[in-house]
C-alpha cells in the first residue's frame, strides 16, 4: 500500500470518528443558498449564493385533501414546473403536526411520504427535501443533553421520521434564532445538526438560517440579529453542516449596509 493511500485511509477514519460525521469533512466548499424575500433583493449569484426553489402554499387547492386526484394532479403540475427550473427544491409543509399520539405522527408521516412520492414521480431529476424535518426542530429538549430523558424522547420522536430521511435527497434542519442567548442557540444548533446527521446517513445537510429573530418571540420578532451573533451562526453552519439556506426579509426593504449582510460578505471571503 502506498504512503498516500495509507494517509487517505487514516484521514477518512478520523472523519468517520468525529461526533458530527459530515460529508463536509471531505468536501472542498461550504455552499450558501437563499430564498430571501426582501424588497429589491439584489442578484446574489455573483457572491456565490445560489437561489433554491421553496414551495409551500402553491402545493394546495383550498378545500381539497391530499387524497384527492385533483390535488395529486395539481401537485404533479407544480412538480413539473419546478423541474424546469432545475434547482434544489424545498417542500415547505408546516400545517401537519410532527409530534403527538402515534396515530397523529403516523398520519403526518404518511402524508409527507405521499406528497414526496407524487413530487418525485413528476420531477424525477430534482434534488428534494423538506423544510425543518427531519429532525423535528426542538430548542428546549435539545438543550437538555443526550443523557436526559427529554433528549432521548426527542430522539425517539425523530426516529419516527427515519423513512422520510431515507427518501429525501437533502435534509434541511431549521436553526432560526428565538432568543438573544448565543450560547443557548449554539447548543440548540449543534444538537439539531447532530440529529440530522444521525438520520441522514451520509446525505447532505443544509441548515436554514434567518438574519432576523423568529416571529414567535414577541419582544424580538422582526429585529435583525447583531453581526457578532450572525457570524456565530454562519461559522457554526460551516463547521458542522454542508451548507446553509438564507431565508427571510418578508415585507422588509433590502439594506446594503445592514450588519448581517456585511458579516455575510466577510464570511464569503473565507469560507473555502
Amino acid at each position: 500500500m502506498s504512503y498516500r493511500r495509507y494517509l487517505l485511509i487514516i484521514i477518512k477514519g478520523i472523519c468517520i470518528g468525529i461526533i458530527f460525521t459530515s460529508a463536509s469533512c471531505f468536501s472542498k466548499e461550504f455552499k450558501l443558498y437563499h430564498w430571501l424575500l426582501f424588497k429589491n433583493t439584489p442578484d446574489l449569484d455573483p457572491y456565490g449564493i445560489t437561489s433554491i426553489h421553496l414551495i409551500g402554499g402553491d402545493l394546495w387547492i383550498k378545500g381539497k385533501n391530499l387524497n384527492s386526484k385533483k390535488v395529486a394532479d395539481h401537485i404533479c403540475s407544480v412538480a413539473s414546473a419546478a423541474q424546469k427550473k432545475n434547482r434544489i427544491t424545498v417542500l415547505d409543509v408546516e400545517h401537519w403536526p410532527l409530534t403527538g399520539t402515534d396515530a397523529v405522527v403516523r398520519d403526518t408521516r404518511q402524508k409527507l411520504l405521499t406528497l414526496l412520492g407524487i413530487f418525485r414521480k413528476c420531477a424525477p431529476s430534482l434534488k428534494i427535501g423538506y423544510y425543518g424535518v427531519p429532525p423535528v426542530r426542538d430548542y428546549w429538549r435539545a438543550m437538555k443533553g443526550k443523557q436526559s430523558p427529554a433528549y432521548r424522547k426527542w430522539q425517539a420522536d425523530n426516529d419516527k421520521y427515519q423513512e422520510l430521511a431515507n427518501r429525501v435527497d437533502i435534509l434541511f434542519p431549521s436553526l432560526y434564532a428565538f432568543y438573544e442567548d448565543r450560547n443557548g442557540w449554539l447548543k440548540y444548533a449543534e444538537a439539531n445538526i447532530k440529529e440530522a446527521r444521525r438520520l441522514a446517513k451520509g446525505k447532505p445537510i443544509y441548515v436554514f438560517l434567518w438574519p432576523q429573530f423568529h416571529e414567535s418571540n414577541a419582544k424580538m420578532k422582526g429585529k435583525f440579529i447583531p453581526g457578532y451573533y450572525w457570524r456565530l451562526q454562519l461559522e457554526t453552519a460551516k463547521r458542522l453542516a454542508d451548507g446553509a439556506v438564507l431565508w427571510g426579509g418578508w415585507q422588509t426593504k433590502w439594506v446594503e449596509s445592514a450588519d448581517w449582510w456585511r458579516v455575510t460578505k466577510e464570511f464569503l471571503g473565507k469560507r473555502h
